[in-house]
């Protein structure tokens, strides 16, 4: 077994997939870690084994293999649990870890984000972790048996940071669990850095409106139209393009104005200190935007339709200097939480046992839920096919006979 002293494992939603701004998240988080904190660190390595929302790029895998540390590939249980053996610091977050309906279907099960396989003698922290939603719809679309199995998890958690301002309340209110909000740890590193990954990549966007935009519409494609004659200039569009991370640095760094429906997005807008428009939906979380603006001190409104751009200014009219000065702010009240997380001791209470206990219950009876169901499963295509075969004339069942022997021979040599 290997010293495993502080020795800190990160799990967020970065995935390897056509989301830029979780990517970076990641590397950003990894990379204060790694490099100001000076701990060994690396990055759970679980892609989902759907592919429901994201499509995969090679653009990904080539940043993953450059600029990220990560495990072997996760796709068990057991080698979750096993990650025990070799780390004692368990990080979840930045990102919406804390949002059930986007994680349930998930490989392994939305609570891994909730650490439940870390060991009760192991450090777990939340850092900026997102809910992504105000309190009212997040009781909307979680049921009680979630919140509560929810609530058992969090309260095994020694330091809980959340992204969002409703972050804080859901966590207050529904778990009464005292929660710190920091900014996102995109924000963390010097702009040098992302300038250098920029610096990388040709692709130039001056003069050019630049789009980050997930999910248009036809609706909105003829919106794009119309914006480009409104200002008079192209759209380029980075959603689903297999642009290169540092190409998508560059577009935004370069661009004369950035669109998009995307946090980290905005996120990266502000960072290049750039002239933006933020489009939102209700079910995409508008309470991050909120939050957002709120700590850095913006007070522009997002807007909720592209068509809103042809009919009245919509671009963030940001005071820079300001914004600057309260990053800088709020990034060292992010970096000390941390620092003081990863220093402090960690207690092993009477409760924080009594929910792990819980915890573990309630993983043994969904695994026999599940090994039910197989087998009910098994039973029930068992029978279908008996009928099936009594069906066929006796000499194709001879056939199917011989075969089946054969093959059970080849097995067990």
């Amino acid at each position: 077994m290997e010293n495993k002293e502080n020795k800190i494992l990160i799990f967020n939603c970065w995935w390897e997939r056509t989301n830029y701004g979780a990517v970076l998240t990641a590397y950003a988080l990894q990379t204060f870690i790694s490099e100001t904190l000076k701990y060994d660190n690396k990055l759970i390595y679980n892609p989902p084994q759907y592919n429901k929302y994201f499509k995969k790029f090679k653009a990904f895998d080539l940043f993953k293999d450059k600029y990220l540390k990560c495990t072997s590939k996760i796709t068990t249980l057991k080698q979750l649990f096993d990650l025990n053996s070799n780390y004692n610091i368990f990080i979840t977050g930045s990102d919406q870890v804390f949002r059930y309906p986007f994680l349930k279907d998930i490989n392994n099960g939305y609570n891994q984000y909730l650490l439940d396989f870390a060991s009760i003698n192991s450090k777990k922290i939340s850092i900026a972790a997102s809910f992504g939603i105000k309190k009212i719809e997040f009781l909307s679309e979680t049921t009680p048996l979630i919140r509560e199995k929810m609530k058992r998890s969090l309260k095994t958690f020694d330091f809980i940071s959340v992204r969002e301002k409703d972050g804080v309340e859901i966590c207050n209110d529904l778990f009464n669990i005292n929660a710190k909000w920091i900014i996102d740890p995109v924000f963390w590193l010097e702009l040098d850095r992302y300038n250098a990954i920029s610096q990388e990549s040709d692709f130039d966007c001056s003069d050019k409106i630049v789009s980050y935009f997930f999910h248009k519409t036809k609706k909105d494609k003829a919106c794009f139209k119309n914006i480009e004659k409104k200002y008079g200039m192209k759209i380029i569009e980075l959603y689903l393009s297999d642009r290169k991370i540092e190409d998508w640095l560059k577009a935004i760094k370069s661009s004369k104005l950035f669109i998009t429906n995307s946090f980290h997005g905005v996120c990266f807008a502000i960072l290049f200190n750039k002239p933006f428009i933020c489009v939102v939906n209700s079910k995409s979380g508008i309470s991050r935007y909120e939050s957002l603006f709120e700590m850095l001190g913006i007070k522009n409104q997002c807007i909720y339709s592209l068509s809103e751009i042809l009919e009245k200014d919509c671009i963030f009219k940001v005071n820079y200097n300001e914004v600057n000065k309260n990053i800088n702010t709020e990034v060292k009240k992010g970096q000390n939480f941390l620092i003081e997380a990863i220093d402090s001791k960690i207690e092993c209470s009477g409760q924080k046992i009594d929910n792990k206990i819980k915890i573990l219950e309630n993983q043994i009876c969904e695994l026999e839920d599940k090994l039910t169901l197989k087998k009910l499963f098994i039973k029930t295509l068992w029978e279908i096919w008996v009928n099936i075969f009594h069906c066929f004339p006796s000499i194709i069942q001879d056939i199917i006979r011989i075969i089946r022997r054969n093959v059970v021979k080849n097995r067990k040599k």
